[in-house]
């Protein structure tokens, strides 16, 4: 093989395995010091809740991936009123330390009053690098 052809493919293998960092630099960032929002999102299957937050940057309108750090999050659950809009019922709480970003958790509804299908709304407060905020989802059980 020429040498022309050996350095073609050696630029090819290095944009192979390249790819992936430059692609996901331009949707991502990284580093929970650049997270300025958090939204949860949750959904419940068998009576187990299962909770994930998404770290977001709202400046740069993108989302943020980290593995060093810890976000400390303060949970309350609630039946939900569908037909009022209004929260209900007090079902359980708790508190969960996240140490990555692709971290959820889970709550289980085994010991809860919940009845078939209802709604719940779940509140999370999280702390975290001096921050503090407080994101709700409404998800229904069954």
């Amino acid at each position: 093989m020429s040498l022309i052809k050996r350095i073609l493919l050696f630029l090819l293998v290095v944009y192979i395995l390249l790819f992936p960092i430059i692609v996901g630099a331009d949707y991502m960032l990284r580093g929970l010091e650049k997270a300025d929002f958090i939204k949860v999102r949750a959904y419940c299957h068998d009576n187990v809740v299962n909770v994930d937050p998404v770290y977001i940057n709202t400046d740069e309108d993108r989302l943020v991936f980290w593995t060093h750090g810890t976000v400390s999050c303060q949970w309350t659950l609630y039946k939900y009123e569908i037909k009022t809009q209004k929260r209900g019922v007090y079902v359980k709480t708790g508190r969960q330390t996240l140490r990555r970003s692709d971290q959820g958790f889970y709550i289980d509804l085994k010991y809860c009053q919940t009845y078939g299908s209802e709604w719940l709304e779940i509140e999370c407060t999280f702390t975290w690098k001096g921050r503090y905020q407080t994101a709700t989802d409404i998800f229904l059980i069954h």
